[in-house]
């Protein structure tokens, strides 16, 4: 095993677990028959989690007129996997802002295109007729496609500028970068960190597939297709920074499958702008508590 790879490893090990109370949220949540009254049992139990998620939900993101003040009130507003998809992304960068944010990536930029990734990923489900109950799979898959690179920046950040530069003045994919310098890429680094948090669906096939999305599972492929058109857009429109400076081209063949049009994408550049805003949120409530 190389001595980068070995570094990645010991970066992966180092990240905390998930929350008990979390993984008991994404256990009782695979029940059909979950009431109400049963998550709000699980999440209660963590204040810190609920606390959490109430800001989230009284935010500007979400615009709710009325005040919410507890989670049962939230789930019937907003339905279980909205809840359920807000106690799991308050967790998982709660532990990843933990990780610091030094290195080769410009953090700051970095959020921002992973929350354009997310806001644009979910309007594509809004647009394309997916259930209000399960749009939010879609801003969180989006959100946290390219967790990989948050390692690869802490673990490696000398290796990873490299990765970036050659990106950048070669005008070649990052992924194709990451290969050739690391013999790794954030895909596989993502995927490791699925393994170690238990994150299956379609959250684990979005940041495996983004890149590759013809080669994700039958049942993830709205998410996946929609988070890579979203991936892509928003590098092409330089919505944040996510280091890849290659070529940005989208698969006509999946802008067919989700009945869209590029141009339908410039047509939301204000709308996306105004939700990337409200959304800063998520930032903000981990960073701050």
């Amino acid at each position: 095993m190389s001595m980068i790879q070995n570094q990645i490893n010991r970066e992966i090990d180092k990240l905390p677990a998930l929350p008990t109370t979390v993984m008991k949220v994404l256990e009782v949540c695979k029940d059909p028959n979950l009431k109400p009254s049963d998550l709000n049992r699980v999440i209660s139990l963590d204040p810190v989690l609920t606390g959490a998620v109430l800001k989230l939900i009284n935010s500007a993101y979400y615009a709710i007129t009325e005040k919410v003040s507890s989670i049962v009130r939230a789930i019937i507003m907003l339905g279980l996997n909205t809840v359920k998809n807000l106690a799991l992304t308050t967790s998982v960068m709660g532990q990843i802002e933990k990780s610091g944010s030094i290195g080769a990536l410009d953090m700051e930029g970095f959020w921002r295109h992973c929350i354009g990734v997310g806001v644009t990923a979910k309007k594509i489900a809004m647009t394309t007729g997916v259930d209000a109950q399960n749009q939010e799979e879609y801003f969180v898959a989006g959100l946290l496609h390219d967790i990989g690179k948050i390692v690869l920046n802490k673990a490696i950040s000398d290796d990873y500028l490299q990765v970036i530069k050659k990106s950048d003045t070669e005008v070649k994919e990052l992924l194709e970068c990451e290969r050739a310098i690391l013999q790794t890429d954030h895909i596989e680094v993502g995927r490791q960190i699925c393994q170690k948090w238990n994150l299956t669906s379609d959250l684990e096939q979005a940041i495996i597939y983004h890149h590759s999305p013809f080669e994700c599972n039958e049942k993830s492929k709205n998410v996946v297709y929609a988070v890579y058109v979203a991936n892509i857009w928003c590098n092409q429109n330089s919505i944040g920074f996510s280091g890849n400076m290659g070529p940005k081209h989208l698969d006509e063949k999946i802008l067919q499958y989700l009945k869209l049009k590029e141009t339908d994408l410039y047509t939301w550049e204000n709308e996306i702008e105004e939700r990337i805003a409200s959304a800063s949120i998520f930032l903000k409530i981990n960073r701050n508590g």
